[in-house]
């Protein structure tokens, strides 16, 4: 079985390691034609340490040239920048004359909606080595970016802070990918909603036309009844038994048209690889994990777990179980923030898994969980899981929660496995 953890939590470190200067020697007998103290002449092997520069400055130059981001240093005191690299042209957009000397006038490329936050974070921030911002500008030739910009301090003896280190780097291409997958899950959520509206409808109208169809069976035995009294006195309840019958037959009417308006997204069924859709489900939820502070684990089936199914409504469900998962552990400490999704194939089946380190329900029944209208959130209407069951029968297959007691109950599916041709 494959692994792969997603890890998004935990502190940034920096890229930066220092280590101790090599002291230069200082042998009278030490020439460029490597001898030693006792005048025995050697040859060097190729990988010595006497072929690697012993120039900091050049050590320096060849680190910040070759370095994917921008590194600037700046002088608190002065006021001034010492030194950005030379990556600034081309994540910026502009000459690096221009950010010399004057370290502020960078803050006129941030983007003018995000300026004001940035500016701010960075004066509260950046002396304390918590600065970490990603923001947007406007490169040199007019065009958007997005960078991270982060900054440490450097202290002199006394730990008083004298500069400032600053690493810009472009995420343009993380951003727009970002963007993919909320589009995505907006696609995915647009069409679960659509789901859960129609099952909402259905389950209402279910609920609804049952009393109904009583009312107007009581309704008809009203007005037979009265049919065989002549006394004319009862003429105006002959008429209100009438129009009950008719106000009950407009109701069943309109919860009929009610049924029929709601969109339904014909079903796509194809062959779908289930390891894939978890890969692909898990990464659509980067940033969501990141922001939730969740350690997602993937346990991926060694065989491949293929179904006939309609991606966008199993992906729903399994974005429902995961988001589910994330809401259960919020409540625990983040080390224990954990949420296991597995794939497995035996026999003719696949089965889907998510589990987490929440809590649990308590005494709840696991199948009140899938019941429409039940929730276990404040805010919840209690359709999610409702719709999931929905959506794996109508795929031939099972939905179930197993709880052991010990932490949150695993939620899994499974569907008819089919052969990949």
């Amino acid at each position: 079985m494959r692994f792969r953890e997603t890890h998004l939590v935990g502190n940034r470190t920096h890229p930066f390691v220092t280590e101790p200067k090599m002291p230069q020697s200082t042998d009278d007998n030490s020439q460029s034609g490597n001898t030693t103290g006792g005048g025995e002449s050697r040859i060097a092997p190729p990988h010595s340490d006497e072929h690697v520069p012993r120039d900091d400055a050049k050590v320096f130059q060849q680190l910040v040239e070759n370095f994917g981001g921008v590194l600037r240093l700046e002088d608190l005191s002065a006021q001034e920048t010492l030194y950005v690299g030379p990556g600034f042209e081309t994540v910026f957009g502009h000459r690096r004359q221009t950010l010399m000397g004057a370290p502020h006038d960078r803050w006129n490329m941030v983007h003018p909606e995000d300026r004001e936050r940035v500016v701010q974070s960075y004066v509260h921030n950046a002396e304390r080595g918590t600065y970490d911002e990603e923001f947007r500008i406007i490169r040199g030739d007019g065009q958007t970016a997005w960078i991270r910009d982060r900054a440490f301090p450097i202290r002199d003896t006394n730990g008083r802070v004298y500069r400032l280190v600053g690493i810009s780097e472009d995420i343009s291409a993380r951003k727009r990918a970002e963007e993919r997958s909320r589009h995505h899950l907006e696609e995915v959520a647009l069409a679960g909603q659509l789901s859960a509206m129609g099952e909402l409808v259905a389950c209402i109208a279910h609920q609804i036309t049952q009393p109904l169809h009583a009312i107007a069976n009581f309704a008809g035995a009203c007005k037979n009844s009265l049919a065989n009294f002549p006394d004319t006195s009862l003429k105006d309840t002959n008429r209100w038994v009438a129009e009950i019958d008719v106000q009950v037959r407009r109701a069943d009417s309109i919860l009929s048209q009610l049924r029929d308006a709601v969109p339904k997204r014909p079903p796509e069924h194809t062959l779908l690889n289930l390891n894939r859709l978890a890969l692909d489900t898990v990464d659509h939820l980067e940033l969501e994990i990141r922001n939730r502070q969740v350690r997602v684990r993937l346990n991926l089936a060694p065989q491949q777990p293929v179904v006939t199914a309609d991606r966008v409504q199993i992906q729903q469900v399994l974005l429902n179980l995961l988001r589910n998962a994330f809401d259960a552990v919020e409540t625990v400490s983040t080390d224990r923030r954990r949420v296991t999704l597995s794939v497995e194939r035996f026999d003719d089946r696949v089965r889907v898994q998510v589990r987490d380190q929440g809590p649990g329900f308590g005494d709840i029944k696991s199948s009140q969980l899938f019941e429409p209208f039940f929730s276990t959130k404040q805010d919840g209407i209690g359709m999610g899981l409702a719709v999931s069951k929905s959506v794996i029968q109508a795929h031939h297959g099972q939905i179930c929660a197993a709880w052991d007691g010990t932490h949150g109950p695993p939620f899994e599916f499974d569907l008819p496995s089919r052969s990949q041709e």
